[in-house]
């Protein structure tokens, strides 16, 4: 797998300069909540409560100003997540065969959607990671206006989160190759797929933290009690 680590843009108002080369009516929000939540005794992540509101809301909430719309990504129980306000789209195929497939649909669905400006990115988010670094989103958007490739992705102390990343919709074929040939997550197309990596550093143990189980929804709540106390 080849990955290219980003060089950091220290100026701020560089920074600013080159984010504003996409504007959010580039960008569509796309919200993976497709998984078959076993773990979690079929509850669906998303929908979980934290803090006295369901996970995807956190997610929504940092997500709304960078975008032009939001799209949700799930397979079933549809008309739950309805109340969101989102556009709501299933997986292409029903297999549950993984967050790639999810990540093709998205791309299908904005390179179908003629009215969006082009070009046209798709900024994927899991539905199961509540939060995340504030500069997370800005930083993946201003990676690919500074140099344009397939995706950006993020990594974090060391750590490679692939479903944090900004795709163009020029990975839409490759995608598809490699949905054809069995790959099931993202990494495994990164061969074939002109890819760069930001690092972003967590600052606490909830940022990056993906409720998989129940023990992690509660872990989550211990630590965001403690951390507002």
């Amino acid at each position: 797998m080849s990955l290219k680590t980003n060089i950091s843009i220290s100026n701020l108002s560089e920074q600013k300069i080159i984010t504003m080369l996409i504007q959010p009516n580039q960008i569509t929000g796309f919200i993976l909540a497709g998984g078959k939540a076993s773990r979690m005794r079929f509850i669906e992540k998303p929908l979980a409560k934290l803090g006295g509101k369901p996970i995807i809301q956190w997610i929504l909430s940092e997500t709304f100003q960078h975008v032009s719309q939001i799209v949700i990504n799930v397979n079933k129980n549809q008309n739950k997540y309805k109340k969101f306000g989102c556009t709501i789209i299933p997986d292409e195929t029903h297999s549950h065969s993984g967050p790639l497939i999810g990540i093709l649909s998205g791309l299908n669905f904005i390179i179908k959607d003629k009215s969006h400006q082009t070009p046209h990115y798709l900024l994927c988010l899991p539905g199961d990671v509540p939060f995340f670094p504030k500069q997370l989103i800005s930083r993946l958007i201003t990676e690919m206006a500074s140099d344009p490739c397939d995706v950006v992705l993020a990594t974090s102390n060391g750590q490679i989160q692939p479903l944090f990343s900004l795709w163009s919709v020029t990975a839409q074929e490759k995608i598809y190759d490699g949905v054809k040939r069995g790959f099931r997550g993202p990494l495994q197309v990164m061969n074939h797929l002109n890819n760069k990596v930001i690092s972003i550093d967590s600052e606490s143990q909830l940022e990056f933290l993906n409720i998989n189980k129940e023990t992690d929804l509660i872990f989550a709540k211990e630590l965001l009690v403690a951390f507002n106390t």
